[in-house]
């Protein structure tokens, strides 16, 4: 039987001292959660960067991409401000 389609509702939400029980409910109904400006931009390069070694270890190990439960770290462009983006994977 096919499991039915769940139409996907966008939402970001702001990280505080824990994770909301709407958080929760959000995270397992959707397999994703986006939290904004949780961390400074300077930390989130450092993150960036650290993930693209990881990357390019597990490629070169030929670890498929589709294998890894991952946290996307992205940087949108905003006019002339740049926000880290991040969004969490199951």
């Amino acid at each position: 039987m096919k499991k039915p389609i769940i139409k996907f509702e966008y939402k970001t939400f702001t990280l505080g001292s824990e994770i909301t029980q709407e958080q929760k409910d959000y995270f397992k109904k959707y397999g994703v959660i986006q939290f904004k400006n949780f961390i400074d931009p300077h930390t989130a390069l450092i993150f960036i960067d650290e993930l693209a070694k990881i990357e390019t270890k597990w490629l070169e190990e030929g670890i498929q991409k589709n294998q890894w439960d991952s946290i996307e770290i992205r940087e949108r462009s905003r006019g002339e401000r740049h926000d880290p983006t991040y969004v969490l994977h199951k």
